[in-house]
């Protein structure tokens, strides 16, 4: 085997065959096949809050992790074919705006998903909940694109939360 190690990074519906993500290690950083289709620098493998986007950490070959590049780069490929095609849902609350929403969640695809904590999208049966009254949110269509846009919402709203207060009570 070559200079890096690989483990398969597998969420609750995934399989080894198909993981969340791949990360490397044995390099100068820990590094993850991204949705770039590059290794890039990552935390992945230390994380320990709830939101790491994965369960179990499994070995893996080298001939398997240059099989997710190829899955990787077909999902990515997917993702761009279909994005257009899914209806997307701002779910809003009391304190929320279409603007600010709760979450996203998109249609069209095999199941429901929203765009979580983990910044990547997972499956959700929120829109069944709203529906059915069980949930006290209101789901408003939006575009692609403000579905898109909230990914950056998402991203900024996490990064504030790992990173804690910024002041302090005397």
């Amino acid at each position: 085997m070559g200079q890096h190690a690989y483990f398969a990074l597998v969420g609750q519906w995934d399989a080894v065959e198909n993981p969340y993500t791949v990360v490397r290690t044995g390099g100068e950083h820990d590094e993850v096949f991204s949705a770039e289709l590059r290794w890039e620098p990552t935390d992945l493998l230390r994380r320990e809050d709830p939101m790491r986007g994965y369960d179990d950490v499994v070995p893996i070959s080298e001939k398997d992790a240059r099989r997710f590049e190829t899955t990787q780069a077909k999902r990515v490929e997917e993702e761009e074919h279909t994005w257009r095609s899914r209806s997307y849902f701002a779910i809003v609350g009391l304190s929320n705006t279409v603007d600010d929403p709760h979450t996203v969640v998109r249609r069209g695809g095999e199941h429901d998903e929203h765009f979580g904590g983990r910044l990547t999208w997972l499956r959700t049966d929120l829109m069944y909940r709203i529906d059915s009254g069980r949930e006290y949110y209101d789901a408003v269509p939006i575009s692609a694109e403000e579905g898109k846009r909230f990914e950056a919402v998402r991203a900024k709203r996490v990064a504030e939360q790992l990173r804690g207060p910024t002041e302090f009570p005397l």
